[in-house]
């Protein structure tokens, strides 16, 4: 395994990147597969018709979908939500998202600051009241990036997929420190593709 700067704020994991463990010889490739389904998901359900301000926006939801599951990977393995990865790729990439979507639609813009409150509030009072022993702070970061990335609306939806899953994990492995990184990705990825198709069917 390969790491540079091993610590809990810059940590890089060459290992985890998608695609650069396939060159790697890794034998998992889930997470490459996790990516091409969600991209092609995201290609047919996408807004259309497809100018330049909708490709780019398309281009910068693979980019964050990218980042997602290199974050969930290793969160699974080792815990960690590195800080590097989180402020010098996620948040550049989210707010980008929430700019170009905000010029498709104006109410972009509010849903997602709605959204990114939701979580954040909701998931600092967890990390506040148990001191950290149920979640870390980088969960925190994460789950308020995810509200910023899906909207209000879908932020509900990931809270409530996040909550009883959590439970559901502490249940199963009778651990009370959570490794929530898979159900958060999951859970925005889901919603997102969910909230694309409901858009589509409805008009």
């Amino acid at each position: 395994m390969t790491r540079t700067n091993i610590s809990p704020n810059q940590d890089f994991i060459l290992d985890d990147v998608p695609f650069l463990r396939v060159v790697q010889n890794k034998l998992l490739i889930w997470p490459e597969l996790l990516f091409f389904i969600v991209a092609f998901a995201s290609f047919a359900l996408w807004m259309q018709p497809w100018d330049a301000l909708r490709v780019a926006s398309y281009i910068v939801w693979l980019l964050i979908v990218f980042v997602l599951i290199f974050l969930a990977r290793i969160n699974g393995r080792t815990g960690l939500l590195p800080d590097m990865v989180v402020y010098r790729f996620l948040l550049p990439l989210a707010i980008l998202h929430v700019y170009l979507q905000s010029l498709i639609n104006e109410s972009v813009l509010w849903s997602s600051l709605q959204g990114l409150a939701l979580l954040f509030v909701s998931s600092l009072v967890v990390y506040i009241v148990s001191r950290g022993a149920y979640i870390g702070f980088g969960t925190v970061k994460l789950l308020a990036l995810a509200g910023l990335i899906v909207g209000f609306t879908n932020s509900v939806v990931v809270l409530v997929v996040v909550i009883l899953g959590s439970i559901g994990y502490m249940i199963i492995t009778k651990r009370n420190r959570l490794l929530v990184g898979w159900l958060i990705v999951g859970a925005t990825l889901a919603t997102y593709l969910a909230s694309m198709l409901t858009k589509m069917l409805s008009t």
